[in-house]
């Protein structure tokens, strides 16, 4: 009897209501206060909702795009030294519920600088062709010195190098 009356209903286009559960209307957002992030390196912020299982929909802002960057996903890009702040919103039962995460952008630091040795005779001169790690370092800038400028003298801005006019006596 009870599929037939299925079969009558599911023919004559009667709707039958089903028991599916929405999920549940978001209340709270949370996500970190803080977070770094370098020149040109991505960092994906992490937002959790409550109560459980809650689903939401979120808008990523920038406060300062010429810092940093945030996509429609909360993956933030380091555009240039600075601080930002990232917002998360989303909109349930006719409220708005942020959270905010402050966005410090440093800039990738020089770990390595490699130089081969030189040997300079009396008089003559030659330039330093350092390589400099991690290639994406924000501030390539060198400043060169000598320990010694009886022995050999430095083009501070250029890395050349200038061998004393006379030889030193031990």
């Amino acid at each position: 009897m009870a599929v037939l009356l299925s079969v009558i209903m599911s023919v004559s286009g009667i709707m039958v209501p089903v028991n599916a559960k929405a999920a549940p209307t978001v209340t709270k957002i949370k996500m970190p206060k803080t977070a770094t992030v370098y020149v040109g390196k991505k960092k994906t912020l992490k937002v959790k909702a409550a109560p459980k299982g809650a689903k939401p929909k979120i808008q990523w802002k920038t406060s300062n795009k010429k810092i940093a960057t945030v996509s429609k996903a909360g993956v933030v890009k380091g555009v240039k030294k600075g601080r930002a702040i990232i917002t998360a919103t989303v909109k349930g039962n006719k409220r708005v519920k942020k959270a905010q995460c402050r966005v410090t952008v440093k800039n990738v630091l020089v770990k390595c600088i490699n130089s081969e040795n030189v040997t300079l005779k009396v008089g003559s001169t030659t330039t330093l062709n350092p390589d400099i790690q991690p290639a994406d370092a924000t501030n390539k800038k060198l400043k060169y010195t000598s320990s010694n400028t009886e022995v050999v003298t430095v083009d501070p801005n250029m890395g050349g190098l200038q061998q004393s006019q006379q030889e030193l006596q031990p």
